[in-house]
């Protein structure tokens, strides 16, 4: 996979999900490990996100991507409350979102969803939906600058 060269600078949350940094804290990648998400999973994940957002540096593009291929995962109504409430708190954050999810139905309705939220709340941070996360990883790196090394 892509990410063993890569293992450092990893942080677990509630064992629910890991936060690891790459390309020099230019690119962030989380992974669910949660086998049933709940509102706690949820709100663990969020304020992860959150606290990832909140402590971007200023013109440098987000980059993140979100492996989040657990079996329970799919778009509750809890889910896109929070998703919401993370989009409005950064309407001026700029980069690029990657979600990996399975090759599901629910995939595709989550893609829709993301990249509805992503035009109406945050023009600037383009998400999409990917059933790989080499192509995901791909997707963002395009838009990393040339002098960042894994």
């Amino acid at each position: 996979m892509v990410l063993e060269a890569a293992q450092h600078d990893i942080q677990t949350f509630e064992d629910v999900l890991t936060r690891l940094w790459m390309y020099n804290r230019r690119l962030v990648f989380y992974t669910i490990h949660a086998p049933v998400i709940t509102r706690r999973t949820v709100d663990t994940i969020s304020a992860a996100i959150v606290d990832t957002m909140h402590g971007w540096p200023c013109g440098m593009p987000y980059l993140a991507l979100q492996h989040f291929t657990e079996p329970g995962l799919t778009p509750t109504p809890y889910i896109r409350e929070k998703t919401a409430e993370i989009a409005a708190c950064f309407p001026q954050l700029q980069g690029r979102v990657a979600t990996v999810l399975k090759p599901i139905t629910v995939a595709q309705v989550t893609q829709r969803w993301l990249e509805h939220l992503a035009q109406s709340q945050q023009p600037n941070l383009p998400h999409r939906v990917f059933l790989d996360v080499n192509v995901a990883l791909d997707w963002l790196l395009e838009a990393l600058p040339h002098t960042a090394t894994p």
